[in-house]
């Protein structure tokens, strides 16, 4: 009997997911939770087969908790059950090492099937998300600091006003720019705020 645990912080696809999982062959659904805040004690209670998580939750997001969990039990089949295809959510979730990405909007026998292939080892991640997975590999990560300067730009602070918020100069803060510009491709700071937000690496 392979035993599942889902978290995700909407009660009516919890309760969704445990109905079609319990009546797939040899599948289990022994816990659910709506939030991800104590991932730990809740993975080391249920001591599941799979676990289901979701990506957006409020306080832990999915991925955060699979960060946390990967710390201290790298062996564990974790699958990503979401709505989200956005670019840096898909890489992230990868690069953690999800065994899983699960788009909510799979028929019941394909989450059935995922998470069979996933409790036997394998991995299910559909063609289309490791395409997008392999596509942002080839793209350049910015930085912590680059990230925080295409925020504050993404909010509508001017370069000194951004200088002034992180304690640089209005150069540095031009030059990271630079750098950003050069990472994604693009030719101005608004080029690069939007496509910042649609691939998800900041918020909008």
């Amino acid at each position: 009997m392979t035993k599942v645990a889902v978290v995700d912080d909407h009660g009516v696809v919890l309760a969704g997911l445990k109905f079609v999982l319990s009546r797939a062959e040899g599948m289990e659904v022994v816990a659910t939770a709506e939030s991800a805040e104590d991932i730990l004690g809740f993975y080391e209670k249920t001591k599941p087969d799979v676990l289901l998580l979701d990506i957006r939750m409020p306080s832990v997001s999915g991925l955060d908790a699979l960060e946390a969990l990967r710390k201290v039990h790298p062996d564990a089949k974790v699958a990503m059950l979401t709505t989200s295809e956005l670019e840096e959510d898909i890489f992230r979730a990868l690069k953690l090492g999800a065994n899983g990405y699960i788009p909510k909007d799979s028929r019941p026998s394909e989450i059935a099937k995922a998470v069979k292939t996933i409790a036997g080892g394998g991995k299910y991640i559909p063609d289309n998300i490791q395409r997008i997975f392999d596509m942002r590999q080839e793209v350049k990560s910015l930085s912590a600091r680059e990230l925080s300067i295409l925020q504050l730009a993404a909010k509508g602070f001017s370069n000194p006003e951004v200088g002034e918020m992180l304690g640089i100069s209005v150069n540095s803060v031009k030059t990271h720019f630079r750098h950003i510009f050069e990472k994604m491709d693009v030719g101005d700071r608004m080029e690069a705020v939007t496509l910042a937000i649609s691939r998800g690496i900041i918020e909008g």
